[in-house]
């Protein structure tokens, strides 16, 4: 769909940056459960949720007028889709987790 509004998008360019993005901020992602500190969480939140829309950003402003509102809409919808992942897991310790590990 983005090809379609903007043809002129590099597409190596932009599966390049985003994969490399996508990668640093899985990496970042994990921290808080290497190290056992929550706390951590809200140290390395920011950058990865930024990463993935910079590094689109990057492709994206010499071809388009709305380049720098890419950011704030990705970082937006990357927090709306980690909530409801968060508020759908399976709570440790709940007849879900111990039925769904016995199959």
């Amino acid at each position: 769909m983005l090809a379609r509004l903007v043809p002129a998008l590099p597409a190596r360019a932009w599966v390049l940056r985003t994969a490399a993005a996508a990668s640093s901020a899985h990496v970042l992602g994990l921290l808080p459960s290497l190290t056992g500190q929550p706390w951590v969480a809200g140290v390395v939140g920011l950058p990865p949720l930024l990463s993935l829309g910079v590094a689109q950003w990057s492709v994206l402003r010499g071809l388009v007028p709305w380049a720098a509102r890419w950011v704030t809409a990705t970082a937006l919808g990357w927090l709306v889709g980690l909530a409801v992942s968060w508020a759908s897991r399976p709570r440790c310790g709940a007849r879900s987790s111990r039925t769904w590990s016995r199959r």
